[in-house]
């Protein structure tokens, strides 16, 4: 009977299908079907090829010592008891006789030209699918990378942020703070003149100050001390873009009995262009506006 190619070909088709994606319920009931109908054909023979094929590449632990002696001890029985059969000579025909050869059905023919399609669609599918897969775990692997990186880029900004805030919190000493403002260039180093207040008899020091950071120290020697209770000393800087009726407030300080006195200067509002510094004798706590009648030191650029 001549072989019947559609419904041949729809089990290859459905054969290879079910090795590379699985059948649907309806589509599995037709593969059954077709599979009863040709016991000859090894329907899970592509399924091996393209479990064989996804294996490619990947790493297989060594077989056990057991099982390898127990293997090759099988195979060694076997490969004997086909040798001992091989040696009981068969009937051959007599010499010089035609022995007739059962000719290749088409049936044959047929299933193997669609045993080599099939499998020949088996292995490029399969191919396509790690191809696919390969791509894709690449442009994952690229997703990641990006991401870390800008997770590594914002954890340095962060990282960066913390560490301003912590040196804003961290205010350095008044020592600490003059000897990084003293061997900068644009920093002023202006010493402080006396005037005839008793405060300032015996007192002397500089100023320094710095207009790029905003900041300075002043430093004094032999300045009367104050009772924190009674009056404080207050700084006050002169702005050359500002009104000389209003300077800049510098902060109240007060000056203990032992020596040399560093005291940093805390400046209100910015300061343009400072053209003179002074030390007022004040209430406790300072004032807004002083009303200079006491005024102790002074300094001055280019004095």
């Amino acid at each position: 009977m001549a072989a019947q190619l559609p419904e041949d070909h729809r089990l290859f088709e459905l054969m290879a299908i079910r090795a590379v994606e699985g059948l649907p319920p309806a589509d599995e009931a037709e593969f059954a079907e077709h599979a009863a109908a040709h016991p000859e054909i090894d329907t899970e023979a592509f399924e091996r090829t393209a479990a064989a094929l996804a294996l490619v590449g990947v790493a297989v632990e060594p077989m056990p010592a057991g099982v390898r002696d127990r293997i090759e001890a099988d195979a060694a029985a076997w490969f004997a008891e086909r040798t001992a059969t091989a040696d009981r000579t068969p009937d051959l025909p007599a010499p010089g006789t035609v022995v007739a050869m059962p000719a290749r059905s088409p049936r044959s023919t047929a299933w193997g030209g669609w045993v080599a399609a099939a499998a020949a669609l088996v292995v490029a599918v399969v191919g396509w699918l790690q191809v696919e897969q390969l791509a894709d775990d690449r442009a994952a692997l690229a997703a990641r990378q990006a991401a870390l990186e800008v997770s590594v880029t914002r954890l340095e900004q962060d990282l960066d942020l913390r560490e301003q805030v912590l040196a804003e919190l961290v205010e350095p000493t008044p020592a600490e703070l003059l000897a990084q403002l003293e061997n900068r260039p644009e920093t002023l180093a202006l010493p402080w003149s006396a005037t005839d207040d008793p405060a300032a008899a015996d007192a002397g020091g500089r100023v320094i100050w710095n207009p790029a950071e905003q900041a300075g120290v002043m430093r004094f020697s032999g300045l009367q001390p104050n009772d924190p209770s009674a009056w404080q000393y207050q700084l006050w800087i002169f702005d050359a873009e500002r009104d000389e009726r209003f300077p800049v407030d510098g902060g109240v300080f007060d000056v203990a009995p032992d020596g040399e006195t560093l005291v940093p200067i805390r400046a209100k509002l910015p300061v343009g262009e400072a053209v003179l510094f002074a030390i007022t004798v004040e209430q406790a706590g300072g004032v807004v506006v002083s009303s200079r009648e006491r005024i102790a030191l002074v300094a001055q650029p280019g004095a």
